[in-house]
């Protein structure tokens, strides 16, 4: 499974993922997922996995994801307020705007 398919899964485009460092940077991704984590990509929910993906055209980004959003196939599409992706339809999920720092 490719990057554009990982994000296309979860409903998000490469430009609302927040900028990545050059290189993978151990204190700040644990910040990220930390005390108070940053929002999951996918769902909005907290994010207790991150990383650093590399978008082809838009370089190194931040992949925050929930567990349910990490695992295939996520719980999170059936959650209420989430409609089933599987469809191929537009997620309808709403996602907070990212905390000081997740940006």
């Amino acid at each position: 499974m490719t990057i554009d398919d990982v994000l296309h899964r979860l409903g998000v485009g490469p430009t609302e993922l927040t900028q990545a460092p050059g290189r993978q940077v151990h204190r700040e991704a644990a910040a990220r997922i930390g005390r108070n984590p940053c929002p999951c990509a996918g769902c909005g929910e907290p994010a207790r996995v991150t990383g650093i993906v590399d978008v082809p055209g838009y370089g190194r980004r931040w992949l925050d994801r929930c567990r349910d959003c990490a695992s295939w196939p996520p719980s999170t599409w059936s959650r209420p307020g989430c409609r089933a992706r599987s469809t191929g339809s537009s997620p309808t999920c709403v996602r907070p705007l990212p905390k000081p720092g997740c940006s």
